[in-house]
């Protein structure tokens, strides 16, 4: 069949299609609320919140909690800080129960829609910019490629879960100081190289893996064979543009930047050397090559053991490896030759390569949204070795022959594409929703049985229906020891599961147990289970070891400020524990050592004053 010929008709028609594209197969994205981590960038924009918000946004980690503190990317919390204050009025969110009566527009609605106008623009300049690097071919082959990015369905979590708002402003950046450079480097207007410039100073302001544009720029300028003078002044620009990333960020930055990953989350931070780092990148690179040409089954979350230590006993590492060295010098050599195949080859194998764990490991070992920049190569690859086999030339000015088999495949993979990304939005409705709708693929995931297990466990705190929650609980619990059972190290999960024990089960000897296990494999994890230990002796009558610990924390307060607010709800259930035990003398001795340390919190005095003088009175005199 014979394509669209009216070069003026794709300039208008392409660029249509590509947005009513997103828009069609994300629509059903929009109506979602917050998931995945979505809570530690949005939810606690409320810290910016002030006359300084903005001045704020850009002085603080993208991430900071009690445990790490990491990433600058201020661009991102300024999008969110901006949507927040224009629509106030909103609710933040709802739940299923509030949505299923009266479904309201939250801001978390408001925020999905933008994702969706970001994915928009970045198709559109993705489209111009493969237009302009391919001047000497028909535009219907920058669609076709553009097309194929768009529906992808491995972009399903860059677009669906907010928090990646990072990749989508990262890519839209880069691309766009893409198209700037090659138009400098083809006409050296002085503009074109500012306007680049700033578009990936704003990417790497979104998210620091725009750093990568180091490598991929020269590439794309040799294969639009830019002149010596431009080559050399878009990369100096490029390196100037990053220098003066990492001086703003030390300068504006007071925090040190902690981030530890833990075994469960990479087994390479404590064990393998560099050739076991190779062997699971490779079998990584096997991952994301099946996970490119169709994502069966998409995952939140992957991480030890879902994703196993593959060693050179794995047949997926050997595949990869000669397919991969088959690529890469077939790449070269066609790059080289100013090859579209060359180039798409290059740029998915070359981005790939700094997420396969071989230069350092990577939270979660693999996860859905790192292929969103390389994914790009592929879909050049993909378009181009299509072509090249049926045999279809794609020239500028000339009309464009499809062959009906070309056009059936193409448009069956678009379609098989479109449908996997419309039955995955759904999936990211709220965090418990997207937890179980993947964990039947990832039970052996201990990180994803342990996400699934908390939201479970919270859940049923607020379930007003008991056999509802009586069966979070239940579902709760089963998780919990599977995630044991994948990593039986795992601290948290001994101190969640403790409190699942203690608080719904009273099951005390068993919350100890759990409480005492965490405690032993990392005494600094948590103060909280010191308490909670303090707590399960207390219950069970056993007041000296429960007297132990709560000293222990008390103690660890007058060295550390950080623990006062946990310190004075020692000293309250000390002195209960003292009271139920019919010790009052030694219970008064708690309220005043309480009161000697917090002469200004008024609960002191009053729980005194109740326990010991008759009135519920406050009062500094007792």
């Amino acid at each position: 069949m014979t394509w669209i010929k009216n070069s003026k008709a794709k300039k208008i028609l392409f660029p249509f299609l590509l947005v009513a594209t997103v828009f069609l197969i994300y629509a059903n994205s929009v109506d979602n609320e917050y998931a995945l981590d979505d809570n530690v960038v949005i939810e606690r924009l409320a810290y910016f919140e002030g006359s300084d918000h903005l001045a704020s946004i850009f002085t603080h980690h993208h991430v900071s909690d009690e445990h790490q503190k990491y990433g600058y990317r201020p661009l991102v919390l300024l999008t969110f800080s901006l949507e927040r204050k224009l629509f106030k009025s909103l609710p933040a969110k709802q739940t299923v129960k509030e949505k299923r009566i009266k479904n309201k527009v939250t801001q978390a609605n408001v925020s999905h829609f933008v994702n969706l106008l970001f994915y928009a623009l970045t198709a559109l300049v993705l489209f111009y910019f493969l237009r302009y690097l391919f001047v000497g071919l028909d535009h219907t082959f920058s669609f076709l490629i553009t097309l194929l990015f768009v529906v992808h369905p491995l972009h399903t979590e860059v677009v669906d879960n907010l928090k990646s708002r990072d990749e989508l402003l990262m890519f839209l950046g880069s691309i766009a100081a893409l198209l700037y450079y090659v138009k400098y480097a083809r006409h050296l207007k002085a503009k074109h190289l500012m306007l680049a410039t700033l578009f990936f100073f704003m990417a790497v302001l979104s998210k620091k893996t725009a750093i990568g544009l180091l490598g991929v720029l020269p590439i794309v300028l040799y294969f639009d064979k830019a002149r010596a003078k431009p080559f050399v002044a878009s990369v100096l620009s490029l390196i100037l543009a990053v220098a003066a990333f990492v001086l703003l960020k030390k300068s504006l930055l007071t925090d040190v930047s902690v981030r530890n990953l833990e075994f469960f989350e990479n087994p390479l931070v404590s064990e393998g050397g560099i050739w076991d780092r190779f062997s699971l990148g490779l079998y990584c690179a096997w991952h994301y090559l099946k996970m490119l040409i169709y994502p069966h089954e998409l995952s939140f979350y992957y991480g030890y053991s879902k994703i196993p230590m593959a060693d050179w006993s794995y047949y997926e590492v050997w595949l990869a490896l000669t397919l991969y060295l088959f690529l890469l010098v077939y790449g070269f050599v066609l790059l080289i030759k100013r090859n579209a195949l060359g180039l798409g080859l290059i740029l998915w194998l070359g981005l790939m390569f700094a997420y396969l764990n071989i230069l350092s490991p990577v939270a979660g070992i693999v996860a859905d949204r790192f292929p969103y920049f390389f994914s790009l190569g592929f879909c050049i690859a993909f378009v181009a070795l299509l072509s090249q086999f049926f045999k279809v030339h794609f020239e500028a000015g000339k009309s464009v022959k499809l062959p009906t088999t070309y056009g059936v495949m193409l448009l069956a993979v678009l379609a098989l594409y479109s449908v996997r990304v419309i039955n995955r939005n759904p999936d990211w409705e709220n965090y418990l929703v997207l937890y179980q709708s993947d964990i039947d693929h990832l039970e052996e995931s201990a990180k994803a049985n342990t996400l699934l297990a908390n939201e479970l466990y919270m859940n049923a705190g607020r379930e007003e229906d008991k056999v509802k929650a009586a069966s979070h609980i239940k579902q709760a619990y089963t998780h919990y020891k599977k995630a044991l059972e994948v990593y039986p190290s795992y601290v948290e999960v001994y101190n969640n599961l403790g409190s699942l024990q203690y608080e719904f089960l009273r099951d005390f000897k068993s919350a100890k147990q759990n409480f005492l296990k965490a405690y032993v494999l990392d005494s600094a994890f948590s103060q909280n289970n010191i308490y909670n230990i303090g707590s399960c002796y207390g219950q069970l009558g056993q007041l000296d070891s429960s007297l132990f610990y709560y000293k222990k924390l008390i103690n660890q307060s007058e060295k550390n400020k950080a623990l006062v607010g946990m310190a004075k709800k020692v000293y309250v259930s000390y002195a209960q524990l003292l009271l139920k035990e019919n010790l009052v003398d030694s219970a008064k001795q708690v309220y005043h050592s309480a009161i000697q340390n917090y002469p200004n919190d008024p609960r002191f005095f009053c729980r005194a004053c109740k326990h010991f003088s008759g009135t519920g009175r406050y009062s500094k005199r007792h």
